[in-house]
């Protein structure tokens, strides 16, 4: 079609040559106009369009609010339509990736990045002189469990999930592991497909030995060993009826106490709402069991689903056993206290009372004082993240301007607050301590240099690499840089932004830019190396990182500055990022892109829906888009403390104004748009992304592409093989590259 409106236009304009000079430069631009569509449409044209979904407008007052809802029976997805109909649209979605001219070199450079990583280091732990980590090497496809006797033992395969799961044509993966006290035994939880619902199986290290019992329902699990090694503390959901809906899942979930070779039929209730009522817990709140290391008691915990703080009671270990298990208070979610560890009696705790950036207490754990406890880090300017107590002290991390700081107080001199000297600026982790042993290992890495795992000796006072983490070649780019800003948002309020790109990129307004952000939980967005950015770096792209409200780079103010009835100073912080990029020269908006992730989809979709113009293309990856409906995922309930329940009638008028399903409107011209989901997702119910589609695809009166990509072997993505990342991470990144007009 594109060759032969071309070829008539040029005979016209050899016929038209001397005399008609002004209605040659008409045809002229008529040739141009030409040539653009069909530039635009014929990259479609040998792919047949998807069926558009049916509209089926279910129409219903809310808190005196009429809400249409023309998809709402996208939310079976046991209806053979519905699965048809995603289907069809991902069939589409791969047909148009497979015709981007660049994507096939973008994945096999992101396939050759990948393969020269020696190998991804996770879940570190330290059981006396045992080691065990989760590590994929570049011939896996799935994290395995390995374990040294010794840091520089030799490394010993202990569980590879893909075997381990039983089940030929699936994948299998490590949803969480526990090792026993004495390192002799691991309980592990392992889920197929994505789909995070994890079964108990326990294993002994030395033999090898899997033992018969399988406990499913154990998507969380949060094992909890008996001090002899003997018996494990577990979360187990409840067991559903027939006909209940999704959501109900995660209501009344119980700790169970299992004796290691029983049958666990017979594992007894230790916890639980309908049968500890002086625990005052909430039929979606979460329990769990902690042990700590040389403490004669049982620490119960009441967490309110994600809401950060939490309950915490104790009871003796003697106990178990016994008719009733004497729970007795410990701190109330009024202390505001996100962590706590226990040593020597004492109980130290992080808490936000009094001090939004945190601070670190502690108080006696005989008799607890809470209205007047010690404080051993008081509040600074830094944000106090965590901390970890070892044999020589207690080791605790925060962050200031982007960079973290160790900090070690020594059980000889708690008055002093020492700082570790770091090897590199960057955001550190503390991964592991034990109370038996000296020292701290921690991780350290930056936009731009890889995660690597250090040891701090506290006798030598420095800092040595581990080695646990092979050096590969992309650990350090070369001539990769990143700045930190400051950029004004709608309400004068300053939002960090970070910026990463080569250093000998020009600030032109013309450079292609992928923006993203999350804004909730708060969670920071701290400085992590993608060594897959580098694919998107080396095409002349800059990464961004808006470090919107609803985080926790300021710590608690500024998670509640984007929780709730705040909620939209996530995205307004995000435009007015997005604004700064234009407005500095950095790129403009048919080269700007904006992705989101998860929590993070209510960020960007919101972003788009209000300001479709600011963007040329938008990625949201098993985004939360429709917020009125979140309470009917297995998730939701839990996500209540975090974006509102919708039984209030306020904090509904919250969810409806984050909510961008509701937000689209008709006839307005919307950016290119790609929504990824997986089928087996139990975070982000499959059916929000393509509820979000159908409605774009209706709404929309731009020429871009609206797809729907379905993993239907996948989840939330935390369970991915490395074939499922790859291919996924290169779909979102061609499809960027192409609407920004580099493929």
């Amino acid at each position: 079609m594109r060759r032969t409106i071309v070829k008539s236009c040029q005979i016209f304009l050899i016929f038209l040559k001397e005399k008609y000079k002004i209605i040659r430069q008409y045809v002229l631009c008529l040739l141009v106009v030409c040539f653009i569509h069909c530039q635009q449409t014929s990259f479609h044209e040998d792919i047949p369009l998807p069926p558009e979904a049916k509209v089926d407008v279910v129409t219903e007052t809310a808190h005196g609010i009429v809400i249409n809802d023309p998809y709402r029976y996208m939310e079976n997805l046991k209806d053979s339509y519905v699965i048809d109909w995603m289907r069809a649209q991902n069939d589409y979605a791969r047909k148009v990736f497979s015709k981007i001219l660049g994507r096939d070199d973008l994945e096999a450079r992101i396939k050759e990045i990948e393969e020269s990583i020696p190998a991804h280091i996770g879940n570190f732990r330290q059981k006396g002189n045992r080691f065990f980590y989760l590590k994929e090497t570049k011939e896996d496809e799935i994290a395995k469990l390995y374990f040294r006797d010794g840091l520089h033992g030799e490394e010993t395969l202990l569980v590879d999930p893909m075997t381990f799961g039983g089940k030929a044509g699936e994948s299998f993966a490590i949803n969480y592991y526990e090792p026993s006290w004495d390192g002799t035994k691991v309980a592990i939880g392992i889920s197929c497909g994505g789909s995070e619902d994890a079964v108990l199986r326990f294993i002994s290290v030395d033999s090898r030995k899997v033992y018969h019992e399988e406990i499913d329902r154990a998507r969380f699990g949060l094992p909890a060993w008996h001090p002899d090694g003997s018996s494990v503390f577990y979360l187990r959901l409840r067991q559903m009826e027939e006909g209940e809906p999704p959501h109900m899942i995660n209501i009344d979930s119980e700790v169970y106490w299992h004796l290691l070779g029983s049958d666990p039929k017979n594992d007894i209730r230790v916890l639980s709402r309908k049968h500890c009522p002086e625990l005052e817990m909430q039929a979606s709140d979460f329990p769990a069991v902690v042990i700590f290391q040389g403490i004669e008691y049982l620490f119960g915990l009441v967490l309110a689903g994600a809401q950060k703080e939490f309950s915490v009671y104790m009871a003796p270990i003697s106990s178990l056993g016994s008719t009733k298990i004497p729970w007795v208070p410990v701190f109330k979610e009024s202390h505001k206290i996100v962590g706590f560890n226990v040593f020597n009696n004492q109980i130290y705790c992080l808490t936000y009372k009094g001090a939004p950036r945190f601070k670190l207490i502690r108080t006696s754990l005989e008799e607890p004082n809470f209205e007047a406890p010690e404080t051993i880090i008081p509040e600074s300017s830094a944000i106090l993240n965590t901390f970890t107590l070892a044999q020589d002290g207690l080791y605790a991390e925060a962050m200031e301007a982007g960079l973290s700081k160790i900090l070690r107080l020594s059980w000889e001199d708690t008055e002093t607050i020492e700082d570790v000297t770091l090897p590199f600026e960057g955001a550190a982790g503390l991964e592991n301590a034990v109370i038996s042993e000296m020292g701290v290992f921690f991780t350290l890495q930056s936009w731009i240099q890889s995660i690597a795992y250090f040891r701090y000796d506290p006798v030598e006072k420095k800092v040595i690499r581990t080695g646990l983490k092979p050096a590969g070649p992309h650990d350090s780019p070369e001539g990769m840089t990143s700045r930190e800003v400051l950029v004004e948002s709608h309400d004068g309020t300053m939002v960090p932004l970070s910026i990463v790109h080569h250093e000998q990129i020009k600030y032109d307004g013309k450079n292609p830019v992928l923006l993203t952000g999350y804004g909730a939980y708060g969670i920071s967005m701290n400085p992590r190396f993608n060594p897959n950015m580098l694919a998107w770096i080396e095409k002349g792209g800059m990464w961004a990182v808006a470090h919107v409200r609803g985080g926790g780079e300021y710590g608690d103010d500024w998670h509640r500055a984007g929780q709730k009835k705040n909620k939209p100073n996530s995205w307004k912080d995000f435009i007015a990022c997005a604004e700064y990029l234009i407005e500095e020269g950095y790129t403009e908006p048919k080269k700007l892109a904006a992705l989101g992730v998860s929590a993070g989809g209510i960020t960007i979709g919101r972003a788009m829906t209000e300001r479709p113009d600011l963007f040329k293309a938008v990625c949201i990856a098993v985004g939360d888009l429709n917020s009125t409906r979140a309470h009917l995922m297995p998730s939701g309930p839990a996500n209540y403390p975090e974006f509102g329940n919708p039984e209030n009638p306020e904090e509904f008028r919250y969810l409806l104004e984050m909510d961008s399903y509701q937000n689209v409107k008709d006839e307005v011209e919307y950016p290119a748009v790609l929504l990824m989901t997986g089928l087996n997702d139990p975070k982000i119910s499959a059916w929000m992304p393509s509820k979000m589609a159908a409605r774009l695809l209706a709404a929309s009166i731009s020429r871009d592409p609206i797809l729907l990509r379905v993993d239907f072997k996948g989840g939330h993505g935390t369970q991915n093989t490395k074939a499922q990342n790859i291919e996924a991470t290169t779909d979102a990144l061609a499809f960027c590259l192409w609407q920004l007009g580099v493929f």
